[in-house]
Protein backbone atom coordinates (compact mmCIF):
# COMPACT_ATOMS: atom_id res chain seq x y z
CA UNK A 1 0.00 0.00 0.00
CA UNK A 2 3.07 2.56 0.40
CA UNK A 3 4.43 1.73 -2.68
CA UNK A 4 0.96 2.60 -4.50
CA UNK A 5 0.75 5.67 -2.36
CA UNK A 6 4.63 7.02 -2.98
CA UNK A 7 3.81 5.76 -7.08
CA UNK A 8 0.13 7.45 -7.08
CA UNK A 9 2.39 10.43 -5.69
CA UNK A 10 5.19 10.66 -8.36
CA UNK A 11 2.68 10.53 -11.22
CA UNK A 12 0.81 13.91 -10.11
CA UNK A 13 4.14 15.31 -9.19
CA UNK A 14 5.10 14.73 -13.10
CA UNK A 15 1.50 15.61 -14.67
CA UNK A 16 1.48 19.36 -11.76
CA UNK A 17 5.22 20.00 -13.32
CA UNK A 18 4.00 19.28 -16.63
CA UNK A 19 1.01 21.66 -16.61
CA UNK A 20 2.81 24.52 -15.16
CA UNK A 21 5.48 23.95 -17.76
CA UNK A 22 2.99 23.86 -20.23
CA UNK A 23 1.31 27.14 -19.03
CA UNK A 24 4.24 29.13 -18.61
CA UNK A 25 4.89 28.57 -22.69
CA UNK A 26 1.28 29.60 -22.83
CA UNK A 27 1.76 32.83 -20.67
CA UNK A 28 5.35 33.59 -22.58
CA UNK A 29 3.57 33.47 -26.21
CA UNK A 30 0.65 35.43 -24.85
CA UNK A 31 2.80 38.12 -23.88
CA UNK A 32 5.04 38.58 -26.73
CA UNK A 33 2.23 37.80 -28.91
CA UNK A 34 0.69 41.20 -26.76
CA UNK A 35 3.91 43.10 -27.14
CA UNK A 36 3.87 42.64 -31.05
CA UNK A 37 0.42 43.67 -30.69
CA UNK A 38 1.06 46.80 -28.99
CA UNK A 39 4.21 47.50 -30.82
CA UNK A 40 2.51 47.14 -34.58
CA UNK A 41 -0.27 49.12 -33.36
CA UNK A 42 2.16 52.23 -31.65
CA UNK A 43 3.88 52.08 -34.81
CA UNK A 44 0.72 52.29 -36.89
CA UNK A 45 -0.35 55.35 -35.24
CA UNK A 46 2.74 57.16 -34.58
CA UNK A 47 2.92 60.86 -35.85
CA UNK A 48 5.97 62.35 -36.76
CA UNK A 49 7.49 65.54 -37.76
CA UNK A 50 7.45 69.32 -36.14
CA UNK A 51 11.02 69.42 -36.16
CA UNK A 52 12.54 73.11 -35.62
CA UNK A 53 16.48 73.68 -35.63
CA UNK A 54 17.34 77.16 -33.87
CA UNK A 55 20.48 78.47 -35.41
CA UNK A 56 20.67 81.03 -33.59
CA UNK A 57 20.69 79.46 -30.34
CA UNK A 58 22.41 82.36 -27.75
CA UNK A 59 22.61 86.11 -28.49
CA UNK A 60 24.07 88.53 -26.34
CA UNK A 61 21.58 91.46 -26.08
CA UNK A 62 23.95 94.39 -25.59
CA UNK A 63 22.06 97.08 -23.80
CA UNK A 64 21.91 100.61 -25.80
CA UNK A 65 23.99 99.20 -28.78
CA UNK A 66 21.48 96.51 -30.06
CA UNK A 67 18.57 98.69 -32.72
CA UNK A 68 17.64 94.95 -34.08
CA UNK A 69 18.69 91.46 -34.41
CA UNK A 70 17.76 88.44 -36.53
CA UNK A 71 17.35 85.11 -34.99
CA UNK A 72 17.74 82.19 -37.65
CA UNK A 73 15.53 78.81 -37.29
CA UNK A 74 15.85 75.51 -39.92
CA UNK A 75 12.93 73.37 -41.03
CA UNK A 76 13.94 70.42 -42.18
CA UNK A 77 12.50 68.25 -44.93
CA UNK A 78 9.64 66.36 -43.22
CA UNK A 79 5.26 66.25 -42.69
CA UNK A 80 4.20 69.82 -43.47
CA UNK A 81 4.41 72.64 -41.14
CA UNK A 82 2.09 74.80 -41.75
CA UNK A 83 3.11 77.97 -39.12
CA UNK A 84 5.91 77.94 -36.28
CA UNK A 85 4.82 80.01 -32.88
CA UNK A 86 7.55 81.73 -31.35
CA UNK A 87 7.08 81.53 -27.51
CA UNK A 88 8.43 84.34 -25.46
CA UNK A 89 9.03 84.64 -21.87
CA UNK A 90 11.76 86.29 -19.49
CA UNK A 91 13.82 85.75 -16.48
CA UNK A 92 14.91 87.89 -13.85
CA UNK A 93 17.86 86.61 -12.44
CA UNK A 94 18.76 88.93 -9.62
CA UNK A 95 15.47 88.54 -8.36
CA UNK A 96 14.34 84.75 -9.11
CA UNK A 97 11.26 86.19 -10.99
CA UNK A 98 9.72 84.64 -14.19
CA UNK A 99 7.60 86.18 -16.53
CA UNK A 100 4.52 84.88 -18.78
CA UNK A 101 5.19 82.97 -22.01
CA UNK A 102 3.19 84.90 -24.65
CA UNK A 103 3.21 84.22 -28.75
CA UNK A 104 5.94 87.03 -30.05
CA UNK A 105 6.13 85.93 -33.55
CA UNK A 106 4.49 83.37 -35.85
CA UNK A 107 6.22 81.98 -39.04
CA UNK A 108 4.53 81.26 -42.18
CA UNK A 109 5.60 77.74 -43.45
CA UNK A 110 2.43 76.92 -45.08
CA UNK A 111 3.40 73.40 -45.96
CA UNK A 112 6.95 74.22 -47.69
CA UNK A 113 9.06 72.04 -45.79
CA UNK A 114 7.79 68.94 -47.03
CA UNK A 115 9.84 68.93 -50.02
CA UNK A 116 12.90 70.90 -49.15
CA UNK A 117 14.48 72.48 -46.49
CA UNK A 118 14.24 76.22 -45.45
CA UNK A 119 15.55 78.83 -43.75
CA UNK A 120 13.14 81.57 -41.70
CA UNK A 121 14.67 84.99 -40.38
CA UNK A 122 13.18 87.04 -37.95
CA UNK A 123 14.15 90.62 -37.07
CA UNK A 124 13.30 91.74 -33.47
CA UNK A 125 13.91 95.13 -31.49
CA UNK A 126 13.55 95.91 -27.79
CA UNK A 127 9.72 96.21 -28.40
CA UNK A 128 9.09 92.93 -29.90
CA UNK A 129 11.29 91.47 -26.71
CA UNK A 130 8.81 93.01 -23.69
CA UNK A 131 5.90 93.09 -25.86
CA UNK A 132 2.74 91.52 -23.46
CA UNK A 133 5.23 90.70 -20.93
CA UNK A 134 4.31 90.83 -17.32
CA UNK A 135 6.89 90.15 -14.62
CA UNK A 136 6.02 90.56 -10.64
CA UNK A 137 2.38 91.84 -11.45
CA UNK A 138 3.84 94.82 -14.29
CA UNK A 139 5.25 95.19 -17.20
CA UNK A 140 8.65 95.27 -18.41
CA UNK A 141 10.30 98.77 -18.62
CA UNK A 142 10.32 100.76 -22.01
CA UNK A 143 14.05 101.67 -20.42
CA UNK A 144 16.37 98.63 -21.93
CA UNK A 145 19.22 100.21 -19.24
CA UNK A 146 17.11 99.47 -16.34
CA UNK A 147 17.26 95.67 -16.64
CA UNK A 148 19.53 93.76 -14.75
CA UNK A 149 22.72 92.02 -16.32
CA UNK A 150 22.84 88.16 -16.94
CA UNK A 151 18.52 88.28 -17.24
CA UNK A 152 17.40 86.66 -20.66
CA UNK A 153 14.50 85.81 -22.59
CA UNK A 154 13.67 82.44 -23.60
CA UNK A 155 12.24 81.43 -27.15
CA UNK A 156 10.47 78.31 -27.79
CA UNK A 157 9.12 76.97 -31.05
CA UNK A 158 5.50 75.35 -31.24
CA UNK A 159 5.30 74.22 -35.00
CA UNK A 160 1.50 73.77 -36.04
CA UNK A 161 1.06 70.51 -38.33
CA UNK A 162 -1.10 70.56 -41.49
CA UNK A 163 -2.85 68.39 -39.34
CA UNK A 164 -4.07 70.38 -36.49
CA UNK A 165 -1.40 69.27 -34.18
CA UNK A 166 0.95 71.16 -32.34
CA UNK A 167 4.60 70.20 -32.05
CA UNK A 168 6.63 71.73 -29.23
CA UNK A 169 10.44 71.46 -29.46
CA UNK A 170 13.07 70.78 -27.18
CA UNK A 171 15.82 73.36 -28.87
CA UNK A 172 15.37 77.10 -27.94
CA UNK A 173 17.12 80.68 -27.93
CA UNK A 174 18.53 82.18 -25.37
CA UNK A 175 18.66 86.19 -25.41
CA UNK A 176 21.09 87.32 -22.78
CA UNK A 177 21.08 90.68 -21.56
CA UNK A 178 24.69 92.11 -21.40
CA UNK A 179 26.96 95.20 -21.31
CA UNK A 180 28.00 96.81 -24.43
CA UNK A 181 31.61 97.39 -23.21
CA UNK A 182 32.28 94.22 -21.26
CA UNK A 183 34.68 92.03 -22.97
CA UNK A 184 38.64 92.34 -23.36
CA UNK A 185 41.05 95.56 -24.07
CA UNK A 186 44.06 96.15 -25.07
CA UNK A 187 45.14 98.46 -21.84
CA UNK A 188 48.29 100.46 -22.69
CA UNK A 189 49.49 103.77 -20.60
CA UNK A 190 51.04 104.77 -17.35
CA UNK A 191 48.99 104.86 -13.52
CA UNK A 192 50.98 107.13 -11.54
CA UNK A 193 50.57 106.58 -8.06
CA UNK A 194 50.35 109.38 -5.41
CA UNK A 195 53.01 107.91 -3.29
CA UNK A 196 54.85 105.23 -5.41
CA UNK A 197 55.21 107.55 -8.49
CA UNK A 198 54.49 106.41 -12.47
CA UNK A 199 54.53 102.50 -13.55
CA UNK A 200 53.85 101.28 -17.00
CA UNK A 201 50.85 99.38 -18.25
CA UNK A 202 50.90 97.63 -21.72
CA UNK A 203 48.49 94.20 -21.03
CA UNK A 204 44.82 92.64 -21.89
CA UNK A 205 42.44 93.99 -19.28
CA UNK A 206 38.88 92.53 -19.03
CA UNK A 207 35.94 94.75 -18.35
CA UNK A 208 33.17 92.82 -16.37
CA UNK A 209 30.54 94.25 -16.47
CA UNK A 210 28.30 95.29 -13.41
CA UNK A 211 24.70 97.17 -14.50
CA UNK A 212 24.01 98.23 -17.86
CA UNK A 213 26.44 101.25 -17.66
CA UNK A 214 28.67 99.96 -15.47
CA UNK A 215 31.98 98.00 -15.32
CA UNK A 216 34.85 97.20 -13.29
CA UNK A 217 38.30 96.16 -14.10
CA UNK A 218 41.62 95.40 -11.91
CA UNK A 219 43.68 98.09 -12.67
CA UNK A 220 47.21 97.07 -11.38
CA UNK A 221 49.17 95.70 -8.21
CA UNK A 222 51.61 97.85 -6.49
CA UNK A 223 53.38 95.21 -4.56
CA UNK A 224 50.92 94.55 -1.80
CA UNK A 225 48.05 96.79 -2.82
CA UNK A 226 45.95 95.74 -5.38
CA UNK A 227 43.50 98.62 -7.06
CA UNK A 228 40.39 98.29 -9.79
CA UNK A 229 38.18 100.74 -10.95
CA UNK A 230 34.68 101.43 -11.87
CA UNK A 231 33.71 102.64 -15.37
CA UNK A 232 30.75 104.67 -15.28
CA UNK A 233 29.53 105.92 -18.54
CA UNK A 234 26.34 107.38 -20.06
CA UNK A 235 25.02 107.53 -24.10
CA UNK A 236 24.88 111.40 -25.41
CA UNK A 237 24.45 112.67 -28.85
CA UNK A 238 28.16 113.44 -29.08
CA UNK A 239 30.24 111.39 -27.01
CA UNK A 240 30.90 108.30 -24.02
CA UNK A 241 31.88 110.32 -20.88
CA UNK A 242 33.86 107.89 -18.82
CA UNK A 243 34.39 108.19 -15.06
CA UNK A 244 36.95 106.68 -13.24
CA UNK A 245 36.68 105.57 -9.38
CA UNK A 246 39.51 104.21 -7.48
CA UNK A 247 38.64 101.64 -5.21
Amino acid sequence: MLFLINKFSKNMKNIFQKSIWASSVFLLMFTANSCMENTDILTENAKAGGLVKPVTANFPYKLGATPTFDVVVIVPVGPAITSIKVMNSYTNKKDTLLSNEVVMSTINVAGANATEELSQTFTLAYADLIKDLVIDSGAMSANELTLNIGDFWTFRYVAVMSDGREVANNAKTTIAVANQYAGNYECKGVFTHPVNGPRKIDEEKFLTPVTATKCWCWLVTWEDQVMTFILTYRMTTLALLPKVQML
